[in-house]
């Protein structure tokens, strides 16, 4: 063991530079409102107003008064549990009866055999301190009938009494020592709370330690599994959350405070921010919730947007469409009608009918030759790419023996001398076309290479060519439909008369259903366009609310900080300590933010919890930290835990049997040094924990070899 194990409390008393600390000056809400609107750039400032942030701060509670004393502690006295078991090879039921007392400092339940009952009995005490049965065995649960748990806070005696027969639940917490019957205990003296179910008593519970301890009911957002609707749910942090930090289970070496199943919404945090007491807990906690759900909702909100976007651009593009299509429908009706006009006016019909027939006839005797010069550079564009590609296939091909310099041979790695490869130059012949190879002089290649430059250019000469005809063609091919148009319209009235000429019934229908459909696409596009704008502001808001519980947190957080932090070095100060004297000297720096995020240094190097590879370094860090945290709460306004631990199986990862007699001595000095300020139950098979305590709570089991 250590030379050097834990010193008497006096060395974790206030320094007095922390005695002598200025008390914080006053914080008010006025100065948080203006402080946060300040920060603001000169251009937010527009959009946010004081107005905005103050009713943010309004509904923030930043009494932050300090308690003139420390937390009650938590001390379990006696623990009385009945009911019958049925164990196998047992024909017959065995009633039992387990009755056990506890003292203050540390105590360990030794039972040197496994699987007999040991974690049942501090599953019982927590059942009875939180209402949680879930950590219980199936079969264990059915037997336990009744229940008593005598424990005290401050010295202020309580008993929480259950009651669970095969088809009743009852239980009562009463502020006196009591082991007799429940309906007795309930009769004879006042109730605090008398709750008829199970949920009823984790509810009560939970209000008595909330109340008795002075904690806060800390939150977090969760989003749900809803498949039908976005949803994000609030959570809030229960006597059951907070319980994780009064509790160290077999296994917890591998987690400074929630395993991986309450491994969210930031729990350890808010555990430690609870128990440390830290200044403006409640509203930081509350604003972070605030500004998660404004950023979830914004981005939700954005997804909607963006959809509707999606759906708004869509519907403009077919309104835009349709509306284009009946402008054009109208322009055509307008254009047929002007035509037929234009030729009744015309002072000679027939006149008018042979030039719009010589129009026709030229105009498609243009397009014919325009096509026939266009197919010629068709065919000189194929002709001047294939001999381009013919030219620089020829170069590349005479290039295959230049430049090649080969010093080994490919198939069996000897030196070939200069001879041989210009042998093979000169006498080479192609396997596949049964050619001989030869070099190209440069001369040639250069000419070959200069006459596909060639071939290129006249290509792309001609392909502009071809551009320019089919863009000519195109136009008279337009002009030849207008002139039929024209041409049939013409013979028409000069066949039909002033009848023909004029609008008729059917025309003049189908111009108003026109009429009526641009208008009302018009309308259309309008209302669509108005939309795809129109939820700019609302995001504009959202974003502006989630700026405004930033900037209030962020400012509310350095008031925090700066008060928390005596209480915050203070832990450092004894977790360090209490780390190096229990074996953990490789930790040179544990360090708690305003949020409760535990920061770690290992040889000066920041390292998380879980980094940490040894499990019993681990598990002496664990130790150190919840020791220091009780041993806080144990000073003026130092913080509120309640200076109780559980632990199940310490040091089950200390595989030596030196190690757990080293281990049993650390606690066996933590009992000498703190027995009046905290208790620790300790539940194990090791026998080296005999030397854990002083001999008389040392507690074995009660049925041997079974616990109970």
């Amino acid at each position: 063991m250590k030379e050097e194990i834990l010193e008497q409390v006096s060395e974790f008393q206030p320094s007095d530079d922390e005695q002598n600390a200025q008390p914080a000056p006053l914080f008010t809400k006025e100065m948080l409102i203006e402080s946060a609107y300040n920060s603001f750039q000169s251009g937010t400032r527009e959009q946010i107003s004081k107005a905005e942030i103050a009713k943010v701060v309004e509904s923030l509670d930043l009494d932050d008064l300090l308690r003139e004393k420390h937390a009650p502690q938590l001390q379990v006295h006696r623990l009385r549990f009945s009911g019958i078991k049925h164990l196998n090879g047992q024909e017959e039921p065995i009633p039992f009866v387990y009755d056990q007392a506890f003292a203050s400092g540390v105590n360990v339940l030794l039972i040197e055999d496994n699987e007999v009952g040991k974690s049942s009995i501090w599953k019982t005490i927590k059942f009875a301190l939180t209402g949680d049965d879930d950590d219980y065995d199936k079969d264990v649960k059915s037997w336990i009938k009744d229940i008593w748990l005598c424990f005290t806070l401050d010295n202020n005696p309580y008993t929480v009494i259950i009651s669970r027969p095969i088809s009743t639940f009852r239980a009562i917490l009463v502020p006196t020592f009591e082991v007799g019957p429940l309906e007795a205990a309930a009769y004879s003296t006042s109730v605090i709370f008398d709750a008829v179910t199970l949920e009823m008593l984790k509810g009560e519970l939970q209000n008595f330690f909330f109340n008795r301890l002075g904690l806060t009911q800390l939150a977090w957002n969760q989003e749900t599994n809803d498949a039908f609707e976005h949803s994000n749910a609030e959570r809030k942090a229960s006597w059951l959350t907070y319980f994780q930090g009064v509790l160290i289970p077999d296994g917890g070496e591998r987690y400074l405070l929630c395993d991986t199943k309450h491994n969210y919404g930031n729990q350890s945090g808010l555990i430690l921010s609870a128990f440390l007491g830290l200044s403006f807990a409640d509203p930081l906690n509350r604003l972070s919730v605030q500004v998660s759900a404004a950023k979830k909702e914004l981005n939700h909100q954005k997804e909607i947007s963006d959809e509707e976007v999606k759906k708004a651009e869509e519907q403009i593009r077919l309104i835009t469409a349709q509306l284009s299509d009946a402008k054009e429908h109208i322009k055509g009706l307008t254009s047929q009608q002007r035509i037929r006009r234009e030729a009744f006016e015309s002072s000679d019909i027939n006149r008018r009918v042979i030039d719009l027939q010589a129009g026709y006839d030229e105009t498609r005797v243009t397009i014919r030759s325009l096509t026939e010069e266009r197919e010629q550079l068709n065919q000189s564009i194929q002709r001047e790419r294939n001999r381009e590609r013919q030219l620089r296939e020829a170069v590349l091909f005479h290039l295959h023996f230049t430049g090649i310099e080969v010093t080994l041979c490919p198939n069996c790695d000897n030196e070939i001398e200069e001879d041989s490869r210009d042998r093979e130059r000169e006498t080479h012949v192609c396997r596949l076309c049964g050619k001989p190879a030869h070099n190209a002089p440069a001369q040639e290649l250069a000419a070959m290479k200069a006459e596909a430059d060639n071939s290129q250019r006249l290509r792309l000469e001609y392909e502009r060519g071809r551009e320019a005809l089919t863009r000519e063609i195109q136009l008279k091919s337009k002009e030849l439909g207008e002139l039929e148009e024209q041409l049939t319209q013409t013979q028409k009235v000069a066949t039909q008369g002033i009848a023909y000429a004029l609008p008729n019934e059917e025309e003049e229908n189908e111009r108003e259903r026109l009429l009526t459909l641009v208008g009302t696409l018009q309308r259309d596009l309008i209302l669509a366009q108005e939309k795809l704008q129109g939820r700019q502001p609302e995001m504009l808001k959202l974003d502006n609310q989630r700026r405004i519980f930033e900037k209030v947190r962020d400012m509310l957080k350095r008031e925090a900080s700066r008060r928390n932090l005596i209480k915050l070095n203070r832990l450092t100060a004894i977790t360090q300590d209490f780390a190096r004297k229990i074996g953990a000297e490789s930790v040179t720096n544990v360090s708690c933010s305003t949020y409760g995020v535990v920061r770690l240094e290992k040889h000066g190097q920041q390292v998380s919890f879980s980094s940490i590879n040894n499990d019993g370094e681990r598990l002496r860090v664990k130790l150190a930290f919840f020791l220091a945290m009780m041993q806080l709460s144990r000073e003026m306004n130092g913080g509120h835990h309640p200076g109780f631990l559980i632990i199940d199986q310490p040091g089950s990862s200390e595989m030596v049997d030196s190690d757990f007699m080293e281990l049993a001595n650390i606690f066996h000095q933590i009992d000498q040094d703190f027995r009046t300020s905290m208790q620790i139950l300790c539940f194990t098979a090791r026998k080296q924990f005999r030397n854990a305590t002083d001999e008389d709570r040392v507690y074995g089991p009660q049925a041997f070899p079974f616990a109970f």
